[in-house]
């Protein structure tokens, strides 16, 4: 659980190997529209059906590029 970002993550998997990237559930603490969950490295992020749930992939490489 993560209040700064808004966020309780539930990890689905990760690798651990060179170019650390995971995927999994985030629920929004605050449903707020403008307020999303966020995690470290965050690449994507899909809204699910349920309301306040969502679908993220955490790429640290391809976050590092794109900065």
């Amino acid at each position: 659980m993560n209040r700064a970002n808004n966020s309780i993550s539930f990890v689905l998997w990760r690798t651990g190997l060179v170019g650390d990237a995971s995927a999994g559930l985030l629920y929004a603490i605050d449903t707020d529209e403008d307020n999303l969950p966020t995690t470290q490295f965050l690449t994507e992020l899909q809204p699910m059906q349920t309301n306040a749930w969502y679908y993220y992939v955490a790429d640290y490489e391809e976050w590092r590029i794109d900065r």
